[in-house]
């Protein structure tokens, strides 16, 4: 497996996966994931709340709605949307 790292608008990339900083309930009001949302429709919230929750530390993949990426890798850092992310829960997700 190849792993590139870019720098640009996010929502326009044109890659297999993006990978959004989320919370375990699949909520994107805020942040990235409110770009990414935004951008990509509403679908793919809706497909990250279905499958929810998603334990901090694991991942979900989802399709990535009409943005040009293939799929969205939502990987929560914090357990609700109104919460804060530690600094162990940001280094467990990114593990």
């Amino acid at each position: 497996m190849q792993v590139h790292v870019a720098k640009g608008e996010i929502a326009e990339l044109n890659v297999d996966a993006l990978v959004n900083p989320g919370n375990s309930e699949g909520s994107m009001r805020s942040g990235v994931a409110d770009h990414i949302r935004q951008a990509g429709g509403d679908a793919i919230e809706s497909e990250a709340k279905q499958a929810a929750p998603v334990a901090v530390g694991a991942a979900l993949l989802t399709s990535a709605g009409e943005l040009t990426a293939k799929h969205v890798i939502h990987v929560p850092i914090m357990a609700r949307a109104v919460d804060s992310s530690t600094s162990e829960e940001v280094r467990r997700a990114t593990r």
